[in-house]
């Protein structure tokens, strides 16, 4: 078995390499250019206590929902309240919410 990397392979390789250049970036235009992943969710970790994370499992499985899903949830509202809300936000926030709603008529 060779092992030996292919030249079309190389050249591909060698391509994406010089396409991650300052000078390709400086010559696509402003918010063309991105980066693979990165606008995946980041993780937060927290502590809670014990109360708090059992009434949290309590109403995420009342919900029909993940714990995560329903914090988040939480967060999301409490950032809305805030008032920094656009449309688009508003829009998905009222859409959770009834979701949440059309779940906890669904599991009684």
């Amino acid at each position: 078995m060779s092992k030996k990397i292919p030249d079309e392979v190389r050249d591909a390789i060698r391509a994406e390499i010089e396409g991650e250049t300052v000078e390709y970036r400086d010559a696509v235009p402003e918010g063309v250019w991105t980066r693979p992943n990165s606008d995946r969710p980041q993780m937060l970790s927290l502590r809670v206590p014990a109360e708090t994370l059992e009434a949290l499992q309590t109403l995420a499985a009342s919900d029909g929902v993940p714990v995560s899903a329903l914090v988040r949830g939480f967060i999301l509202d409490g950032l809305a309240s805030r008032g920094s809300d656009d449309l688009q936000q508003a829009v998905e926030r009222l859409e959770r919410d009834l979701a949440l709603v059309k779940a906890r008529a669904l599991a009684k």
